[in-house]
C-alpha cells in the first residue's frame, strides 16, 4: 500500500490541541516509551519504559504493546503483544490516563473533525472523570483512578463485578448474581455463603488500590436482598 499523505502521529494534549511529534516512514520501526532513548518519547507516569511499538509491515503500520504495566489501548480496546493494524484517526492510549493519547493520522485533520472531537471528547472525560473504577470487558481489566488493579479479578469475581458495574446505583439481587457468576448452575442452587465469598474477595481486592478502608461504601450490602455498586468519590470521614 501506498500512501498519498505520510502517516504521522499526533498527541492530543489535554487542553485538546492537536501536535505533531512524529511522520512514521514504511520500513523503520518506533518504540514508543518513558525512556530517553525511545523513538517516541512520552513523559508521563502511566508510561512504561518500554511501552508499545510501531512496525510497518506489507504496506501497513501496525501497534503492538510491549509488555507494559497500563497497557496500550487502540479506540478504547486493550491490545496485546499481537500487532494490531493502525487506521486512519485511530486513538492510541496509553494506561487510562486521559492525558496521553496520539492518534494515528493520514493527512491532515480539518476543522470539522476537530471541532467534532474535542466536543466528544469533552463528553468522554466528563463522564470518566467523575468515576472511580473503570472496567474493561473485553480485557477482563478494572482500573482503580487510572491503574490497573494489582490483584486481578478472577473468572467469577469479574463476572459478578460486571453485572454491578453495569447496573450502577441499582441493586442486583442475590439471583441476578448467581446466574451471573454460576451460569453452569440452571437449577439457581447457589448458597448465600458463596455469594458472600465472592463478595468478599472482590472488596478485599479493590480495598487494596483504594488505598482506604471503605471499600463497602463502593459495594453496598443490602440484607437478604442483594449489593449495590456505587462509582463515585468518596469523601473519607
Amino acid at each position: 500500500m501506498s500512501f498519498i499523505h505520510p502517516p504521522k502521529l499526533t498527541l492530543i494534549t489535554e487542553d485538546h490541541s492537536f501536535k505533531d511529534i512524529k511522520q512514521l516512514q514504511l520500513g523503520k520501526s518506533y518504540t514508543i516509551g518513558r525512556k530517553d532513548d525511545a523513538d517516541i518519547q512520552l513523559k508521563n507516569d502511566y508510561v512504561s519504559k518500554r511501552h508499545a511499538q510501531i512496525n510497518s509491515d506489507k504496506g501497513y503500520f501496525w501497534i503492538k504493546d510491549l509488555a507494559s504495566t497500563n497497557g496500550t489501548f487502540l479506540n478504547s480496546k486493550r491490545i496485546s503483544n499481537h500487532p494490531e493494524k493502525l487506521k486512519n484517526e485511530d486513538r492510541i492510549q496509553f494506561g487510562r490516563n486521559h492525558s496521553t493519547v496520539l492518534m494515528f493520522v493520514e493527512g491532515t485533520l480539518d476543522d470539522t473533525f476537530v471541532d467534532t472531537f474535542k466536543s466528544k471528547d469533552d463528553q468522554y472525560s466528563s463522564e470518566v472523570s467523575n468515576k472511580v473504577i473503570i472496567l474493561n470487558s473485553e480485557s477482563m481489566d478494572v482500573y482503580i483512578r487510572g491503574s490497573l488493579l494489582s490483584s486481578s479479578l478472577t473468572k467469577k469475581e469479574f463476572s459478578i463485578f460486571e453485572l454491578l458495574y453495569g447496573k450502577e446505583g441499582k441493586v442486583c439481587t442475590k439471583d441476578e448474581i448467581a446466574a451471573k457468576g454460576w451460569p453452569e448452575r440452571s437449577e439457581g442452587n447457589v448458597a448465600d455463603e458463596e455469594i458472600h465469598q465472592q463478595m468478599k474477595s472482590i472488596r478485599q481486592k479493590l480495598s487494596v488500590d483504594l488505598k482506604e478502608n471503605i471499600s463497602k461504601e463502593y459495594i453496598v450490602t443490602y440484607q437478604g436482598t442483594g449489593y449495590r455498586f456505587n462509582n463515585k468519590e468518596l469523601k473519607i470521614k
